[in-house]
Formats: C-alpha cells, structure tokens, sequence
C-alpha cells in the first residue's frame, strides 16, 4: 500500500471510530432525557481531548514541540484517557449542568470501548503494537520494513529488516477483542445497572484490567508508559464496585433481628400481613 494510500485508510478507520463513539454516546444519553444538542457538544469536546491527548506524546518528544504532530495519528492510549479526564472535568459543568457525572461517565464507556475496537484495526495495520515472538499457531510475522521487522534486525533476531519479523503475538487483536467485550459488558450493564458509575467502573476493571495483563506479551518498547497504571485503575474500580456494592446493601433494624424489620417508623416494626 503506497503511503498516501495508507494515511488515507487510517484516517478513515479513525473518522468511523469517532462517528461510532459519537453515535452511541448521543444514543445512550438520550435514553437518559439528555438534550441532543448539549450531548453532542460535549462529546465533540471528549473527541478533541481524546485525539489531543493521544498525540500528545509526539508534541513533547519533539525537540521543539512541533505542533504539527497534534494532527498525526499515532496514538498512545494512556495520553487519550488523560485527555479524556481532563476534558470530561472541565466541559461537563458547561455543557452538561444538572446532569451526574456518573452517568455521562456511564454513558461514555460503551462509546469509547467500540470507538477502540476500530482504532486497534488502525494499530494492525500499522504494526505499532506488535507482541513479543512466540510459537503459539496463531502467530504472525510482520512485514518487512515494519516496526517489528525493524526491531528484531536491530536485536540480531533476523539478518535485516528486509526480511519478515519472528512470529510475534497479534497483541494488537487481543487488544481489540478486549475492548469488544468490555464494550458488549458495558451496553448488557447500562440498562441493568443498579446506581450510576457502575457501568463505567465495570468498564475499567474489565478493560483497564485485561491490558495490564496483555502489556506482558508486548514486543515494542513501551516508552515512558508504566502498565501499573492500568492495574491501579483496575483496582481502584474494583474497589469502588465493591465499596458500592456493600453500601446498596439494606441492613436490618438494629436492635430487631428480625429479617422482615425493613421499615421501622417511631420503632414500630411493619411486619408483612399473613
């Protein structure tokens, strides 16, 4: 594929993935009462930031932060997210008054998990997340010239980067089958939640969780990203479920020790009529 060619078909692939984010997001925020338009302007902002924040790393590498690199389409998934947390922080106020934040926040898991699911065809594509070599009959050689190539000629692996890569793991597939199925948990759990934020803490734990685990099989050099990141907010929104998940729990009349003592006015305990 010639380059032109190639930068034509990622963008592409990037512009669905943003017009299926945008999509689902307006749809689930308007099954919750929210007016479209507010919607639509905040999750345009949550685009911007997501993009901004996911090239970011580019702008600061560069010697003279060239910003021209802001319109690239090399990402890197922890810089998105802190786009997205900074956005979400400063235009939900603004845009989205009155409305809880846990419920945007619900509203948005499933919109960035299927918007993922088409980036990470951009990552195939591209090779930028090739795993680490591996006999497993699943395994795919990169093409030669690309960064695994590249990589394993440096290493001593093959003769040079004229030639295909060792078989690797296609890391770039297992992270797009775990964004498609945190994405399915997140539609199956947004009209089955119990309290707003548990789809979105459920996402995390699913997600975030599944990629620190996977960041174990990858080839590239990960950069200054450090995997526990993901862990810790996998853990943190475990903790919060599980924290939740207890307070929902009605306890008993103290005092009582009767199971049916759920309503007690001026301590006279309602007890069901046989």
């Amino acid at each position: 594929m010639f380059p032109d060619a190639a930068a034509a078909y990622h963008l592409t692939i990037a512009v669905a993935a943003a017009a299926v984010g945008v999509g689902l997001f307006l749809w689930t925020m308007g099954t919750a009462g929210v007016p479209t338009w507010r919607a639509l302007l905040f999750v345009l902002a949550i685009v911007a930031g997501a993009h901004f924040g996911g090239v970011s790393h580019i702008v600061r590498s560069a010697p003279a932060w060239d910003w021209s690199a802001l319109f690239t389409l090399s990402y890197r998934h922890p810089d998105a997210i802190a786009g997205v947390a900074v956005t979400f922080i400063l235009f939900r106020p603004l845009l989205l008054p009155g409305t809880s934040p846990w419920l945007v926040a619900d509203c948005l898991a499933p919109s960035s998990a299927f918007a993922l699911v088409l980036m990470r065809i951009n990552c195939f594509l591209a090779g930028c997340c090739f795993g680490c070599p591996t006999h497993v009959s699943w395994s795919i050689r990169q093409p030669p010239g690309s960064p695994a190539s590249t990589l394993h000629a440096g290493f001593g692996w093959i003769a040079s980067d004229a030639l295909p890569s060792l078989p690797v793991h296609p890391l770039e597939l297992y992270f797009l089958a775990l964004s498609l199925a945190a994405g399915v948990l997140a539609l199956w759990l947004l009209r089955r939640k119990a309290y707003d934020g548990q789809v979105i803490l459920a996402y995390l734990l699913v997600h975030e969780g599944g990629k620190f685990l996977l960041e174990f099989l990858r080839g590239a050099p990960r950069g200054a990203y450090n995997p526990t990141v993901s862990l810790v907010l996998a853990l943190g929104a475990g903790a919060t479920l599980a924290w939740r998940a207890v307070g929902r729990q009605r306890p008993h009349a103290a005092g009582t020790g009767d199971p049916f003592a759920e309503n007690v006015v001026d301590g006279t305990v309602a007890r069901p009529r046989a």
